[in-house]
């Protein structure tokens, strides 16, 4: 979008039959949030894990990490506003709210669960804040990579003519699954352009 705006947009209508207007190019200071939020979800050493450890809780089994319903919540509510969040479970909705100044009710079936989640707020909230990063180092962002790039000009095995029904014979070796230099894919972390098994190993000089 910061491109975008940089460059300037010439409103019309799209191949794809949208009529974008010229309101498309105003600044409105990040309006348009990512469309795909990615946080890992590997919670194993927590302050709600060791509290329902210690008072002997079974913590939730379908945690998801706070930064998910923080980014919900800073961009469509306001400090003061109400949230409702009506399949509970370890409340971390309830914990961010708190944080973020936000009145929050949390509904939950299970009074174990409840009761455990009680550890999420024995902490002063700004205890349950998340480290603050720098916007400007690069290992804060994502790459993804192009879904060719799984099949990267290699066809692979033609589909079976009966759609899978009846299971292929084991070939000699088939339990050994190919290394990405022995299937001629390479996938590069630097953005560099695939190479094949030998130019692979001719760089490496062996």
């Amino acid at each position: 979008m910061r491109e975008l705006l940089a460059k300037g947009y010439r409103a019309k209508k799209r191949p794809s039959g949208h009529d974008i207007s010229d309101k498309f190019g105003i600044d409105n200071g990040a309006a348009i949030p990512p469309n795909l939020i990615a946080i890992p979800n590997t919670e194993s050493n927590s302050f709600y894990l060791r509290y329902c450890e210690e008072k002997g809780f079974k913590p939730h089994p379908a945690r998801y990490p706070a930064g998910l319903p923080e980014y919900f919540i800073r961009m469509l509510t306001e400090p003061g506003d109400f949230v409702i969040d009506p399949f509970a479970g370890s409340c971390v909705t309830g914990e961010v709210c708190e944080r973020t100044g936000r009145r929050w009710t949390c509904v939950e079936l299970l009074r174990d669960y409840c009761e455990a989640a009680l550890g999420r707020f024995v902490r002063d909230p700004e205890e349950t804040a998340r480290p603050v990063v720098d916007p400007a180092n690069p290992s804060n962002y994502y790459r993804l990579p192009h879904p060719g790039i799984l099949w990267n000009g290699d066809p692979g095995e033609p589909l079976p003519s009966d759609g899978g029904k009846s299971r292929r014979p084991k070939r000699a070796g088939a339990d050994i699954p190919k290394s990405r230099e022995e299937r001629g894919v390479s996938i590069h972390r630097d953005g560099t352009p695939p190479l094949s098994a030998a130019s692979s190993a001719d760089e490496r000089g062996t």
